[in-house]
């Protein structure tokens, strides 16, 4: 078999991607943007925004918007399943970084895609804006569209969302922290009884032991 070697160049063009499922295609998200990802939890909502950005969520004290990447796309809301994710995204804004949380389906893997896989003025027949492209890569067979993070929201929208949380911000984080003690609350007491549970089992399997009356 023959090996084509690369040149150091070569490689360092390559793109480094998260690709993730968005309804029935798939995306990559080049991981320079990707702060972190975290499961789907509750989100608090905020007033009088567009119905794509589904709600905020306190990131270790800051409030982040979360945008429902299929509603922004297709206008067509996430159905929330035990394998949506949230992508918190960073990317410069005018004088600041911005964070976002984007709500996705599902998460694949990263991968290296070579810069000579990647068709930068995609044909007519994208199923997205190509102004929320940043191209489209060929990985395996399988067409993966390369999301521009920066352009999820225009600029309008970010600043009716910052002016917004200026107005309401106190409140919501108020609100996301106690939405996050009584998830909390909830986890704990459902680890308590299923451990209520266990015991009383065990208890019963071995015969003996007291039994006590709720």
């Amino acid at each position: 078999m023959k090996t084509i070697s690369r040149s150091s160049e070569s490689m360092a063009a390559d793109k480094q991607i998260l690709s993730f499922n968005c309804g029935d295609q798939v995306f990559g998200l080049d991981i320079s943007f990707l702060r972190e990802i975290i499961e789907n939890q509750t989100l608090t909502q905020i007033p009088l925004m567009p119905e794509h950005i589904r709600g905020v969520l306190n990131l270790r004290g800051n409030v982040v918007p979360v945008i429902d990447l299929k509603a922004r796309l297709w206008a067509i809301p996430t159905k929330v399943s035990k394998l949506s994710c949230i992508l918190v995204v960073e990317f410069h804004g005018h004088d600041h970084t911005e964070t976002l949380g984007l709500l996705v389906d599902s998460v694949n893997e990263v991968i290296r895609v070579p810069a000579d896989h990647v068709e930068h003025t995609p044909e007519l027949g994208a199923k997205i804006r190509t102004d929320f492209m940043d191209g489209i890569a060929k990985v395996n067979d399988e067409f993966i569209i390369l999301l521009r993070a920066d352009m999820v929201l225009n600029l309008d929208e970010l600043a009716q969302v910052h002016e917004t949380l200026k107005l309401t911000g106190k409140e919501v984080l108020e609100k996301t922290e106690d939405a996050e003690e009584e998830s909390d609350s909830a986890e704990s007491k459902a680890a308590s009884i299923g451990s209520a549970a266990n015991a009383n089992s065990s208890s019963k399997s071995s015969g003996g032991g007291s039994q006590e009356n709720f």
